[in-house]
């Protein structure tokens, strides 16, 4: 997808410059849209009710906070260090259901031991196919296959939640590589082509450690940065550092020393890079060139470096009833990126007349829609589709839809060039990657006939006598729409069921000329 905005940096952050957006979509309650999908350490919490009006503060703004022109509430939140005791994922999903009435978010919890893996998730707009616990060291990774919901399984993929070894010893990066290994090889064993998310505390000490090294080498299931950042940690890279959030220490032992790592990430397979089907919403190697990212560490402003999250300084993205919740809920940071869903397919046929007139041009319309669900174009992959036409009727051809626009009508025509019932073929395909209903079929019997004088020179000829067996085919059709044959004489005029004499004399009378 390309919309040829150019674009400028301010402050840091990728902005359009040349075309300016006609305004913001806000949807946290009811719009599908993109996937906003959200990764968060949250500290064993919520665990009272303190706690759950800081989760809802925070993904009241995260709903709310635009990327690219929409806003809208996540859709699944990978969640780690989650308190079996403290039942802390469902207290989760029930902050985000009281925040957005119209939600049902549920969740994907597996292990019973503590600093465990969860996802809360949106049953509206996506499905858990099967989900496993990866062993890969000291904490299992909570694997999960999610369908986006109403497409049918064609838009799948997976996505890995994560926390890997602390620290910055030698025993540590050792560790901490080799769970990034057995991350790699449950990943490829997936297969060429599969779409995965890999998401969590990766207590990353920095971007050239060996166990990145090993989530970025080649294969099935090599792990990309979407913000293709080529340092981190440091000044540099601020904009995107999740850990930690506090300069003090605090009652529930989170860490402390203000914000300077990155350790919190989403990283992906190449297949959410291509701009095909689901892909990662920003400007990187994706193809969306006019685009700002969707990545973000949120409530990082890149104002704060070395310091507490809530430091009052002026221009500060978020309110500071917002940095108060993240300075006090966790010590790190929720990373939200949004990805493009990709197309859906919808056909709508004209009516094909049952039939036609030897030798004449009878055009036939349709309309090819992209309906994927979502509240801005960009939200959503192109339809590229291709159509043919055979039997009954003739033409080809082939055009690209974007999402929310009026459809394209396409024409074909009914083959007039022989006589007799047929058989009106048409196919509609879309090779868009993972898109939804990718292949439409149209079937219709119709007679291609002739009115009054069937070859036109007003005799009964041999010619005719042939028409006039199709039409003892069935008479009601050939009746309704040739006028000029009177219908109380068709059919088999002696009763006998075979065309003879008697029945040219008849059909000469059916004639009553044009």
């Amino acid at each position: 997808m390309d919309d040829g905005h150019m674009i400028t940096k301010t402050n840091g952050w990728l902005l359009l410059a040349s075309v300016a957006l006609s305004g913001i979509s806000v949807c946290p309650s009811v719009c599908h849209g993109q996937l906003r999908i959200c990764s968060y350490n949250t500290l064993s919490k919520p665990a009272n009710s303190t706690d759950i009006g800081e989760i809802r503060t925070i993904f009241s703004a995260i709903a709310t906070r635009p990327a690219n022109g929409v806003a809208k509430r996540v859709d699944i939140v990978g969640l780690q260090e989650q308190n079996t005791s403290l039942a802390t994922v469902s207290n989760f999903a029930s902050a985000l259901n009281a925040e957005f009435p119209s939600a049902n978010y549920q969740q994907v919890l597996l292990s019973n031991g503590s600093f465990r893996h969860a996802y809360v998730y949106d049953a509206g707009t996506v499905t858990p196919v099967s989900s496993s616990e990866v062993y890969i060291g000291i904490r299992p990774a909570l694997r999960t296959q999610w369908n986006l919901f109403g497409y049918g399984g064609s838009a799948s993929f997976y996505s890995y939640c994560v926390h890997l070894k602390a620290g910055n010893s030698a025993g540590d990066n050792y560790q901490r590589n080799l769970e990034a290994q057995n991350i790699r090889s449950n990943a490829d064993a997936l297969g060429e082509g599969t779409h995965v998310i890999y998401m969590g505390d990766f207590n990353f000490v920095g971007h050239n450690e060996s166990s990145v090294l090993t989530l970025y080498a080649p294969g099935p299931g090599q792990a990309v940065d979407p913000l293709l950042l080529p340092t981190w940690p440091g000044v540099s890279s601020r904009f995107w550092l999740t850990q930690s959030t506090r300069d003090i220490p605090l009652p529930d032992g989170g860490a402390f020393g203000g914000i300077d790592d990155r350790f919190d990430l989403q990283l992906v397979s190449g297949e959410f890079l291509d701009g095909e089907g689901l892909s990662y919403l920003g400007f990187s190697s994706s193809g969306f060139p006019g685009f700002e990212h969707s990545y973000i560490a949120f409530g990082n402003d890149g104002l704060v470096y070395n310091g507490p999250i809530n430091v009052a300084t002026p221009g500060r993205e978020q309110p500071y009833v917002v940095l108060d919740a993240l300075y006090e809920l966790s010590d790190h940071l929720p990373v939200v990126a949004d990805y493009q869903i990709p197309a859906v397919m919808d056909v709508q046929m004209d009516s094909v007349p049952y039939s036609a007139v030897l030798g004449s041009t009878v055009d036939v319309a349709f309309l090819v829609k992209n309906t994927a669900p979502v509240s801005v174009s960009l939200a959503a992959d192109e339809l590229d589709y291709s159509f043919v036409a055979s039997a009954g009727l003739v033409g080809a051809g082939s055009g690209v839809e974007p999402a929310l626009g009026a459809g394209q009508f396409e024409l074909i025509q009914v083959d007039t060039t022989s006589v007799g019932l047929k058989t009106a073929n048409l196919t509609v395909s879309t090779n868009s990657q993972q898109a939804a209903n990718p292949n439409f079929a149209f079937d219709q019997e119709i007679f291609v006939t002739v009115q009054g004088d069937m070859n036109g020179d007003f005799s009964v000829d041999t010619l005719d006598i042939v028409h006039f067996a199709d039409a003892l085919v069935n008479p009601s059709a050939y009746a309704q729409n040739f006028p000029h044959i009177d219908p109380n004489v068709i059919g088999d005029f002696n009763g006998d069921s075979v065309i003879d004499s008697l029945d040219i004399s008849g059909f000469s009378g059916a004639l009553v000329g044009p």
